[in-house]
C-alpha cells in the first residue's frame, strides 16, 4: 500500500491542484533516491557497470516528456536532461 511505501508521496485534500504539488513531490523523490544506499552489485550488473538499463532510461525519458507536456519542465531543461539520459546508454 502507498502508506507503507517509503517512495510514495501522498497529499491530502485542500493543499491545492495536483500540478502544483508535482515539483515538490519530484524534489522529495530525488532527495530520497540520493540518500538511499546503493544496492549491492550482482554479477550481471558488473558486466554493464558503466551502463544503465535501457528500459529504465526509456521510462525516465517518458516521465520527463510527461513533465514537459504538463509545463513543469522547460524546453531547455527537457533537452538537456534527455541528452544526459541518452548518454547513459
Amino acid at each position: 500500500a502507498a502508506d507503507q511505501d517509503p517512495a510514495a508521496v501522498l497529499f491530502g485534500l485542500g493543499y491545492g491542484p495536483v500540478h502544483e504539488s508535482l515539483p515538490f513531490a519530484a524534489a522529495v523523490l530525488e532527495s530520497v533516491r540520493r540518500t538511499q544506499p546503493a544496492p549491492a552489485a550482482s554479477a550481471p550488473a558488473l558486466v554493464n557497470a558503466g551502463r544503465r538499463d535501457p528500459a529504465d532510461i526509456a521510462e525516465r525519458i517518458h516521465h520527463l516528456g510527461e513533465l514537459h507536456r504538463a509545463g513543469l519542465v522547460t524546453d531547455a531543461e527537457f533537452t538537456t536532461k534527455k541528452a544526459q539520459l541518452l548518454a547513459e546508454l
